[in-house]
């Protein structure tokens, strides 16, 4: 069935994401671009792995994808806002099923669903000698998942 690509994935998770994340915070998005210094926090969505699975002619098309999402708050914050951040996101993503459409149609077919799944959490703050004027907390969440052609 036709629609049923990369475009089309992201398309549909990134308006999933702009639907659902709880919080207002900016979300960057790949291909956009923000001034991060006037920014105390914010985030960066991507999908950054995509991998058809072999299937027989007939049957249904499955790519494995990997979600990530990148947590950036000043160290001058809250120091627990980091992790409010990081727990929206995760339950933004984990265990979602996302249906997967064209967003540029005004009224798309549902050409498949994403199915989300576990989410790792890493914590890649680092101190440096300029952490007090320069440093932000940083959290990493990864979610894989799989994405069906209905």
């Amino acid at each position: 069935m036709s629609g049923f690509g990369q475009e089309a994935l992201a398309g549909s998770l990134f308006a999933h994401w702009s639907d659902n994340f709880p919080l207002g915070v900016t979300t960057v998005y790949p291909g956009t671009q923000i001034d991060a210094t006037e920014q105390s926090e914010w985030l960066e969505i991507w999908v950054n792995a995509w991998q058809r699975n072999p299937r027989r002619a007939a049957g249904q098309e499955q790519v494995d994808v990997s979600v990530t999402v990148h947590c950036f708050v000043e160290r001058t914050l809250d120091k627990g806002r980091i992790l409010e951040l990081a727990d929206a996101a995760k339950s933004t993503l984990e265990h979602q099923q996302v249906p997967v459409t064209d967003q540029s149609l005004s009224d798309p077919p549902v050409v498949g669903h994403l199915q989300l799944f576990e989410t790792q959490t890493r914590t890649m703050t680092r101190v440096d000698r300029d952490a007090r004027r320069h440093g932000l907390q940083h959290v990493v969440l990864v979610t894989s998942g799989v994405a069906t052609e209905v």
